[in-house]
Formats: structure tokens, sequence, C-alpha cells
């Protein structure tokens, strides 16, 4: 495990704050950016310090927010996996004296690490894995988005101003690798053909029909952790070759972002971009779709769906329809709406 103190030390910041908390949130990249307004609600309404507990690949986004004062990285599916290191995580986090814990991730891991460190206050949900180790508990609703489901965690503290907004802001040193990477003077459309669960997505081949379709003026940026190969002149092919603050800084610049339903879609939402967001086994209903105004969600109306929390490897059913229904037009249609918006603000 390793750590990274970014206030000058732990003593320092113990001398300026009343309470420390902790966010244990190991969870994937859209649930860490979902977490960042519980993040500036503590800051709002405490006198804190806040770290958060996350796995290495996604502590940037905690390290790019101005709430965080320290990020403990924790591979739990890596070199830190197994009982053994959840009892030295445990030993290690009991010596820092945490007052406070929010578990926004309903796993029985973060519960018992949180348990087993002592910490007074454990404050999660009334279900999921981590209900038995809390003594402050709110009630989660499917029918809310997580935004808000993660800000009652605040409220059951004490909390009574809401910060809605998530302050994520890419490192000033990727600016020379966006001067290199993308043009000026186009409007840019990201596009995320990719998931981490096959069922999640729409087909690769409609994505690029999306791409040519756009106007001249436009540059379609592809994206992803995966590397993806087109022969298209005319898109830009970041695939597998950004880092996660690199992609933070790219997804800043776009005018759109078009994506299956992936960690993108938040991190889009969280810095302003509008989305158009393709869902297939996942529903917009169950609180993942992007936060806040002017983002679409397209999705068909099936008996089928959703068919899992996250999706799966192949469609139980074995047709697919959730996604192989939706047509390029539906798709494109929002996107060329929001293009329009763009080029009438820019000469009005």
């Amino acid at each position: 495990m390793h750590e990274e103190n970014r206030s000058g030390g732990c003593d320092e910041r113990d001398k300026k704050f009343s309470v420390k908390i902790l966010i244990i949130q190991t969870a994937f990249l859209g649930d860490c950016v979902l977490s960042l307004p519980l993040v500036n609600t503590l800051k709002k309404n405490f006198s804190c310090s806040i770290s958060v507990l996350s796995r290495p690949g996604n502590a940037a986004v905690f390290e790019c927010s101005s709430g965080v004062d320290e990020v403990i990285k924790y591979d739990k599916d890596g070199s830190e996996k197994g009982f053994t290191s959840v009892l030295r995580l445990a030993g290690r986090l009991k010596k820092s004296g945490y007052d406070r814990v929010f578990l926004p991730q309903r796993s029985f891991r973060s519960g018992l690490i949180s348990y087993m460190a002592g910490i007074p206050e454990r404050i999660g949900y009334k279900r999921g894995g981590a209900k038995m180790f809390c003594n402050t508990k709110v009630d989660f609703d499917w029918s809310r988005h997580d935004v808000e489901r993660q800000l009652d965690l605040a409220s059951a503290a004490g909390c009574g101003k809401m910060d809605r907004s998530f302050k994520l802001q890419p490192p000033e040193k990727e600016k020379k690798y966006i001067r290199e990477k993308l043009p000026d003077g186009k409007k840019l459309v990201g596009m995320c053909a990719q998931s981490q669960w096959k069922t999640k997505c729409w087909p690769f081949g409609r994505f690029m029909e999306v791409a040519s379709l756009l106007p001249g003026d436009t540059k379609a940026v592809l994206l992803g952790k995966k590397p993806q190969e087109t022969e298209s002149d005319s898109i830009i092919n970041l695939t597998a070759r950004t880092s996660l603050t690199e992609l933070f800084a790219i997804i800043n610049r776009l005018d759109i972002l078009l994506s299956n339903d992936t960690g993108l879609i938040h991190i889009a939402a969280a810095m302003g971009v509008p989305v158009v967001a393709v869902f297939g086994p996942t529903v917009k209903g169950m609180g993942f779709a992007p936060y806040g105004e002017g983002h679409t969600v397209i999705e068909k109306s099936l008996d089928c769906r959703p068919c899992g929390l996250h999706g799966g490897k192949k469609c139980p059913r074995g047709h697919f329809r959730c996604m192989l229904d939706i047509p390029v037009s539906e798709v494109a249609a929002p996107v060329m709406k929001r293009l329009q918006k763009i080029e009438l603000k820019r000469h009005s």
C-alpha cells in the first residue's frame, strides 16, 4: 500500500483540522467520479481533512480534486489481494485515528476494513455487504441518481449544505499534451466504443458510421483503454495512448462525448461536457446516467432490461437486441443537434 499526502504531512494536517474523515471508494472509475460531490459537501460543512482509499488506477480522480487532502492507494485486485493485506491495511488506517468513515461502495470488504480500523462512526447504507459494520445507515433507493444517494450519507452525518459540484480539474502539465494531440479551430466529438463488459458495447462499426456523418469543421476523437484501429484519416485515434490525467484534459476540450455506459460519461458530465450515452443491458433508472442537465441517454424499452448491474460477457437471451435495435440515425441525431447549437452559439 502506498500513501500520498498532499497537505505537507500528517502531523501538520492534524493541527489544522478538527475532524478526520476517510472515504472508502475502491469501485470503478465512474463510481469514483460520482463520489466527488460527497467530498465537496463534507468539505463545505466540516472543518476536516479528507482521505480517500482508492484503487491505484483510479487515484488520479481524487488527486485532481481540491477537496481531497490525502489519497491512499489500495491495490485490492493485485499486489494487495487477500485477507492478509486487509489486516495490514486496517492496522495502518487504525494508526491514523480517523473519526468518521463513509462507505458509498456498500461492499463487505469496505465495511470490514472500516470496522477493523476502529473508526468510531461508520456511515453507509441499509443494504449491501457493508451494512453489518455500519452504525449509521441510510436507505439506498435505486430510483435516485447515485450522486444523490451518496449525498444522503453526508446528510446522515449532519451536513445541511449540499455541494453538487465535482471540481475535477485536469493538471496544468497536461496542457502541452493537448496542444500536440488536438487541433485548434475544430469542434471535437469524443467517442468511446469500449466497456469492461462486452454487452455494454454498441457495435464499433456504428460509432464509425456516426463519425463519417460529422461535418467538415468537426473531428472525431476515439478514446478508450484498449487499442482500436480505424482506417479513417478524419478520426484522431487516442485509444490506449493516454494516461488518466491526459484523458481528463482531453475530455475537458471536447464539445460532445458519445459513449457506451462507461466511466468516461461521468468524467465528461463532471466537466460540463454534453454526453450522448448508449445504454444496453443497464438502464438510466438505476442511477448511473450522466449527472446534470443537457445529456442524452439512448436506450430501448425491452422486458429483459436491465439484465444486470454492470452488464456481462454475453446476452443472457442470445439476441443482444438492447444494442442491435439502436440504429445509427438515432444516435447521430442528438450529436448533430448539439453541434448545430455550438455553431449558432459561436456566431451569435
